[in-house]
């Protein structure tokens, strides 16, 4: 149940999914850079998530859906299933998801 992004107006806190990935953990940064309170998880630990904590995003190895529940906003990548646990808190909690194929394309 994505819904569709019309502007980044209203979110604080966004929260990604899948964070250790290249253009993921890109996305993040900038969206830290531009003041935006930016968390994620991963399942593994790599050089990229941890550049991330080192930069100030609080980053989980594994799921946390108390973290993602705190989120304005949920980015996910195309790996991430249905029932991981913070897509299933999102969807509970009526924060809004979004892939990050769509997020990107909002930009254009």
């Amino acid at each position: 149940m994505e819904f569709e992004l019309e502007s980044l107006d209203g979110f604080k806190i966004i929260h990604f999914i899948g964070i250790g990935g290249i253009s993921m953990s890109a996305i993040a940064e900038c969206l830290k850079t531009w003041g935006y309170i930016v968390t994620g998880s991963d399942l593994h630990s790599s050089e990229i998530t941890d550049k991330l904590i080192k930069d100030g995003i609080n980053v989980t190895i594994g799921s946390n859906p108390d973290i993602a529940s705190k989120a304005d906003l949920i980015i996910y990548n195309a790996a991430i299933s249905d029932t991981d646990p913070e897509i299933l808190i999102a969807k509970e909690k009526n924060i809004p998801i979004i892939s990050r194929g769509k997020f990107v394309r909002f930009f254009n």
